[in-house]
């Protein structure tokens, strides 16, 4: 049985602090993409989710 069980995860604040342009009160669209190689291509491609939030001070 193959384990499926992992996460995705990224510190935005540490992202952010190297990327100063994106200024307090934006709105960030996210969405993650990632492989799966237990399948054949082009059907090994999988999306989580998406994901809003704002940019606070």
């Amino acid at each position: 049985m193959v384990d499926c069980s992992g996460t995705w995860s990224l510190d935005f604040n540490k992202w952010h602090a190297i990327q100063p342009w994106i200024p307090a009160g934006a709105t960030i669209c996210a969405q993650w993409i990632g492989r799966d190689p237990g399948f054949a291509p082009p059907a090994n491609y999988i999306l989580s989710d998406a994901l809003e939030f704002s940019v606070i001070p």
